[in-house]
């Protein structure tokens, strides 16, 4: 198999490598997610996609109902690929990605889960 790359944002990168027994990710935003990572540890994978946290944002109104402080909102929690894999446990938040790619990682990394 020949390696296939797939570019999610160009600013600052972030870049998924398929290679035959390994995907290596190159993220600008967040080194920590730099590296290796092999298909046979890789546990799971998932694209969580923006969404409102209603129980965070409840509270939040609520407290600023009784303190009148001005700050209570909604709380959305951001676009993110979570990769669970036996070196590490990746969160990589999504900030002006390419959604579609998004996608198609995702469901190349579940096709080797298999």
């Amino acid at each position: 198999m020949k390696s296939e790359s797939i570019f999610l944002r160009n600013q600052p990168k972030l870049q998924f490598i398929f290679n035959e027994k390994s995907f290596e990710i190159i993220n600008d935003a967040n080194k920590n997610d730099n590296g290796n990572y092999s298909y046979e540890l890789l546990n799971s994978v998932e694209l969580k996609k923006e969404r409102t946290n209603w129980l965070i944002s409840i509270l939040s109104i609520l407290i600023d109902f009784f303190t009148a402080s001005g700050n209570g909102d909604f709380y959305r929690e951001k676009k993110q690929l979570d990769i669970k894999h036996k070196k590490k446990h990746l969160t990589i938040v999504l900030r002006e990605s390419d959604l579609i790619q998004a996608e198609l990682i995702t469901q190349k990394l579940k096709k080797e889960l298999n």
